[in-house]
């Protein structure tokens, strides 16, 4: 009768056996896995960042539009410019032709009568501006030259308007002679200058007809080039 109560021994261990089986079966129905479906808005949101981009773009091509349309205007000006550039010369012209005031205001013409300091004896002589040489220098040939000296470098202080000549007259290069003016003129034998009076002067002005104070013997009268003929007195 003793080994019977052995028996259930095994029965516990069966027991202890199956404990361990049903705490098993939990474990398999943890929720855990169930935590990735909350992934899936994830996506939305790349979506929704794609999309996000998309707007910036549109704006992006309109400030190019402005950006070409801005130099289109500029350019519009430029060419208006050009012809205001142009009419400035033409303004610049109109003191040229402006009347000649009468008074002497330190401009001189070419023809001018003036008064001008003669260098060699510092004395004021009648003369008549030629051209003007630099801002402050005038040359004048003078109504009684010396006979190595016609014409004169003048300061602008050392002259006094006279009376003014005749508008227009354009620069004048050489000692202008008038017929009646007293000259010496160059006697071609022996090339030396001798006392006449100018009494004709070509149309090409390239011949000049002078009549000797004292023709000694020769024709009285010669036909000279200019540069043989030299101002003596003007005639009056």
């Amino acid at each position: 009768a003793k080994p019977a109560p052995a028996k259930p021994a095994p029965a516990k261990k069966a027991e202890a056996e199956s404990a361990p089986a049903a705490a098993k079966k939990p474990a398999p129905a943890k929720p855990a896995p169930a935590k990735p479906a909350p992934a899936k808005p994830a996506p939305a949101k790349k979506a929704e960042a794609e999309s996000a981009p998309a707007a910036p773009k549109k704006p992006a091509p309109a400030p190019k539009a402005e950006a070409e349309s801005v130099p289109a205007a500029a350019k519009k000006p430029v060419p208006a410019q050009k012809p205001e550039a142009e009419s400035a010369p033409a303004a610049a012209k109109s003191p040229a032709s402006a009347p000649r005031s009468e008074v002497d205001d330190g401009n001189y013409y070419p023809g001018d009568k003036v008064m001008s300091r003669y260098h060699r004896d510092n004395g004021m002589y009648e003369s008549m501006i030629l051209y003007k040489k630099t801002d402050e220098i005038y040359d004048v040939s003078w109504d009684e030259p010396d006979e190595g000296e016609q014409i004169s470098s003048v300061t602008i202080r050392d002259i006094k308007l006279v009376k003014r000549g005749p508008p227009g007259q354009e620069k004048i290069p050489n000692v202008p002679l008038k017929v009646g003016d007293k000259v010496l003129a160059m006697f071609l034998s022996d090339q030396k200058f001798y006392g006449a009076d100018l009494t004709k002067i070509s149309d090409d002005k390239k011949l000049y007809t002078v009549k000797w104070d004292d023709p000694d013997g020769a024709a009285p009268t010669a036909d000279l080039e200019r540069h043989d003929v030299k101002l003596k007195l003007r005639k009056a």
